[in-house]
């Protein structure tokens, strides 16, 4: 069994001075890991290392077969336990919350290998919550609608997908039913399949939001530009070697907001990041906000 732990350092304003700041360091998360690196335990803390909260994994086969979560006071709040069929899809997952005997259960159903309807079991008859629907000219593997109903049996959401020669999305739209709301999201993509290009618009068809990503030859983020009607960002992606090294978000006019900084140890794993943003007091300058050290064990 191994351990990461996730140690986190915050530094808060707490005056208007320029070196009115409190420094506060705890260990945020506690993994415990099998050794193929999947998480049997993981416990999250306060600032006070009081136990917040805690969930408790288990794994047949490499599948996640149940999963139980607890409160500080080790209270059960929530059992989730999976079944599987042979090809390793899950068939079914049941729920139950405390102690409770009262258990939900979503059943999943498939038909020549592909996912067809999630249902939520019920005594009188099961409750469709999910249907997908496989009409591609691709070999019909892709889903091209997906109708999400409410506990009523009525649509919700209906999503339709559009995919190029490739097999890649190239629209998809968003209708909200009963608010009789439509998105629309189209994506493009450079030769290697990379997503270079996602635009939004809304249900009149008017350009609400778009992103633009910029890759490197082999395949690394480098840039992300996104903007929507209230808001942009760019953030900006630099590497050392094969490890990203460095994060920076900028504002329209390529003002600085804030960057963070990552490193690694002997064995390429990250072990500490610290973010920088622009002081609350000085705008013209910058102040570390905060650091996290993984620990491992």
């Amino acid at each position: 069994m191994k351990t990461l732990k996730i140690r986190n350092v915050n530094y808060v304003r707490t005056g208007y001075d320029r070196d009115d700041i409190s420094r506060k360091e705890f260990v945020s998360v506690v993994y415990s890991l099998d050794d193929d690196g999947r998480v049997v335990e993981e416990r999250h803390f306060n600032q006070d290392d009081q136990i917040e909260d805690y969930v408790k994994n288990t794994y047949i086969d490499g599948l996640l077969v149940k999963s139980e979560q607890y409160d500080g006071d080790d209270n059960l709040i929530l059992t989730t336990e999976n079944s599987y069929d042979a090809e390793r899809h899950i068939v079914k997952c049941t729920s139950s919350y405390g102690e409770a005997d009262a258990v939900e259960e979503v059943v999943f159903v498939y038909d020549g290998g592909l996912l067809r309807k999630e249902m939520l079991a019920d005594d009188a008859e099961p409750l469709v919550l999910k249907e997908y629907f496989y009409e591609s000219p691709q070999g019909g593997n892709l889903v091209t609608k997906r109708v999400e109903y409410d506990e009523d049996g009525a649509v919700q959401y209906i999503y339709m997908y559009d995919y190029d020669e490739k097999g890649q999305v190239v629209e998809m739209k968003v209708e909200e039913v009963a608010a009789k709301d439509r998105r629309t999201y189209t994506y493009e993509y450079d030769n290697h399949g990379n997503r270079i290009k996602e635009l939004t618009y809304n249900y009149d068809d008017t350009l609400i939001a778009k992103k633009y990503t910029e890759y490197a030859p082999d395949g690394r983020i480098l840039s992300e530009e996104a903007e929507d009607l209230d808001n942009y960002k760019k953030t900006v992606y630099e590497y050392t070697g094969d490890n990203l090294a460095k994060i920076s978000v900028y504002a329209k006019d390529d003002a600085l907001l804030s960057w963070s900084e990552l490193q690694y140890d002997a064995d390429g794993r990250l072990y500490a990041s610290a973010d920088y943003i622009i002081d609350e007091v000085d705008p013209s300058e910058y102040r570390l906000l905060a650091e996290a050290y993984r620990i491992y064990e």
